[in-house]
């Protein structure tokens, strides 16, 4: 590692691949091999231009805090090093440096927001309030991303991949039936909708689902001689009228089975 420039409380350093390692708390986001390989062929080109941002664990290793699609395509350009920035950090501040470089990105991934908030909040019982005086992000704003932890790994992927804005999903997370949710989602996917008309549409939905919840007949049976009853009548029954019937019955601890055999030949109209 060649160290080239100190200022305040970090370095920016030249360090080997092999001694950087990912943080607990950025996201398993998969890259596209499209994304990668444009980023790789300018890297085996220009070089790394933009450092990465790392923290120092120990003398040799390092943990990742901005730059996992640069140090990806580092690697598959071959490079064994790459520039960084040395933060002198804990864990705890670099999850809010990680948040703070995701907000200033050209198109920030809100779910990885969403995450980074809920990781904050659960591991190092931060507030609301903590997190916005340390990252500059407005109580509003964290509120209603922390709300997006409603969506599955499903609902995450339609409203990446179909168009839907921040926005809309916010407001889609405000709805607490997931069936209404799912609809609304495959609805709007790849749509421009505005606010006005999303909200239009969630009442329509809301309405339909309570016009079809209808309580639902729930039917309990304790006793099953009323049925083994009625089939020895039935079979008594045809006996009687002169059929050929043979009844067979097994009862275990776990279930009951008849076994009943009509010869075709003997079946015909009558009147009993």
């Amino acid at each position: 590692m060649s160290q080239v420039y100190i200022k305040g409380e970090c370095t920016i350093s030249i360090i080997p691949i092999r001694s950087i390692d990912f943080g607990e708390y950025i996201p398993k986001r998969k890259y596209t091999a499209d994304n990668i390989q444009y980023l790789c062929d300018s890297i085996k080109k220009n070089g790394v231009i933009e450092p990465l941002v790392v923290r120092r664990i120990s003398d040799r290793d390092f943990e990742l805090i901005s730059g996992v699609r640069r140090l990806k395509a580092a690697v598959n350009a071959g490079l064994s090093a790459v520039p960084c920035i040395v933060l002198r950090c804990t864990a705890q501040q670099a999850v809010m440096i990680f948040l703070v470089d995701n907000m200033q990105r050209t198109s920030p991934d809100i779910f990885e927001q969403c995450d980074s908030f809920r990781y904050l909040i659960s591991k190092y019982n931060k507030t609301v309030e903590e997190i916005s005086l340390s990252t500059g992000i407005s109580e509003r704003r964290i509120n209603d991303i922390i709300k997006l932890n409603c969506f599955d790994s499903f609902e995450r992927k339609l409203i990446s991949s179909g168009n839907i804005s921040d926005e809309a999903a916010v407001i889609i997370a405000n709805v607490s039936n997931k069936k209404v949710r799912r609809k609304l989602l495959s609805q709007i996917y790849g749509k421009d909708i505005e606010r006005d008309s999303l909200i239009k549409l969630i009442d329509k939905y809301k309405l339909s689902d309570i016009h079809s919840d209808k309580p639902k007949e729930i039917i309990v049976i304790n006793d099953l001689r009323p049925f083994t009853n009625s089939i020895s009548k039935a079979v008594e029954l045809m006996r009687r009228a002169g059929k050929n019937v043979v009844e067979e019955r097994t009862e275990t601890n776990s279930y009951i089975e008849y076994r009943i055999r009509i010869q075709k030949s003997d079946i015909h109209t009558e009147d009993i």
